[in-house]
């Protein structure tokens, strides 16, 4: 039978540090942090210990388990993006494989108020739907300049379980998702973010 083994680290150090630690001590290949800290209470999503981690770990992919979560199982995973960036298939192998573990189905998602493609993006796109093969996606558009509110209403509107993005290096302020969402996330209380990471760290 199968059976699941875990250990326990005991470390004095900043989250940060601990974390990059433990990754290269144990070769982790996913880290998952939940969080119950005050910034709950404010209707914000994750802690400042959590988002520093996002914004700064860059050796694993995170999956931020807020605090009003309740999954059971994952159908269906919000990935958002503009098709301004050539996408890596080891860039997206967590997504992926979270994806199939699930049976889910990625709904990649473009927000524009023009949903006329440029032949970048065009092609970015078709990188990405290679870089998906073996996994079940879509492809949505939703017209609106607010990407935040449009992003909220997508996953609303359809129940989605879990929101995932490339945080870009040296860009992560500048991405899908800017800092004011990052940090005021209380739209997405109930649903885990998956952050992945360029291959260019």
């Amino acid at each position: 039978t199968d059976k699941t083994w875990y250990s326990c680290l005991s470390v004095q150090d900043d989250p940060l540090s601990a974390i990059q630690m433990a990754i290269e001590k144990k070769d982790i290949e996913l880290v998952i942090m939940g969080t119950k800290g005050a910034s709950n209470y404010e209707n914000k999503l994750f802690g400042s210990n959590t988002i520093n981690v996002m914004e700064n770990l860059r050796s694993s992919p995170i999956l931020g388990i807020p605090l009003g979560a309740r999954l059971i199982r994952i159908k269906e995973i919000v990935f958002p993006t503009s098709f301004r960036t050539h996408y890596k298939r080891r860039e997206l192998v967590h997504l992926v494989e979270i994806a199939q573990s699930q049976d889910a189905n990625i709904c990649v998602l473009h927000v524009n108020d023009h949903p006329e493609l440029s032949m970048e993006q065009e092609e970015n796109k078709q990188l990405l739907e290679e870089c998906l093969e073996g996994a079940s996606f879509s492809l949505h558009h939703i017209g609106g300049t607010d990407v935040n509110s449009s992003v909220k209403r997508f996953v609303e509107s359809r129940g989605s379980d879990m929101v995932s993005f490339i945080n870009r290096k040296h860009s992560f302020l500048d991405t899908i998702f800017s800092t004011p969402m990052v940090k005021e996330l209380g739209m997405f209380s109930k649903v885990p973010l998956l952050v992945l990471h360029d291959s260019n760290h």
